[in-house]
């Protein structure tokens, strides 16, 4: 959980650092040592990513708005979040940190492929091509659709952003994947976004549904 007063640049370092925290901790083979991997083997002793725990190749960031009698004059409409927060620019910001992890990991890469560089403590391989990045937020819309009973899936009390291991999602399959997310579509528009909206502020952010 981080204060959105640290900002967006912090908010920006602690997901790279939870990132790399998450790959470790998993026991991926760049950025783990042996010890660390022990139990992520398969039987001929090779990295197995489908002995990951689906409940650990996960991690969340939320991004906590200020208290509501903060100091603070530059909150949004719903006095939620401070300017950076907010969906449009939230949303914008976690595809773009997905832009730039992949492009320092093509760098990373080339510089690599000319200099033969080796791995140290000071040329950390970048988490690009390991991990997914993924925005949530109470504002989410699919194309300015607010209606959508299938925008409450990416719903949240408060801007979040997931990371995931990539391969752990690959390992899944696109079936699984695909398979998931009709199930979701499904129960979320039989219960229909109006149910979910007085469901979310209700039980979710605890306020009075009847005003």
């Amino acid at each position: 959980v981080v204060d959105q007063s640290l900002g967006i640049d912090s908010f920006e370092q602690i997901v790279r650092d939870s990132g790399l925290e998450l790959l470790k901790l998993t026991g991926h083979e760049k950025y783990s040592s042996d010890d660390d991997m022990v139990g992520q083997r398969g039987a001929g002793g090779e990295k197995d990513v489908q002995c990951i725990d689906p409940n650990v190749a996960i991690t969340f960031i939320i991004a906590l708005p200020p208290p509501m009698d903060a100091d603070v004059d530059c909150l949004d409409q719903e006095q939620q979040n401070l300017p950076d927060f907010n969906f449009a620019p939230f949303h914008d910001f976690v595809f773009d940190l997905e832009d730039r992890l992949f492009e320092e990991t093509d760098a990373f890469a080339e510089a690599d492929e000319v200099s033969q560089l080796h791995v140290t403590d000071d040329a950390q391989v970048p988490i690009g091509d390991w991990i997914t990045v993924a925005p949530f937020h109470p504002a989410w819309s699919f194309a300015g659709d607010c209606d959508s009973p299938v925008a409450w899936e990416k719903r949240t009390p408060f801007p979040t952003v997931s990371v995931v291991r990539s391969d752990a999602i690959e390992a899944a399959g696109e079936e699984a994947t695909s398979r998931i997310a009709k199930h979701n579509e499904e129960v979320l528009s039989h219960i229909g976004s109006h149910a979910l909206q007085d469901l979310f502020r209700r039980d979710i952010l605890q306020r009075d549904t009847t005003t």
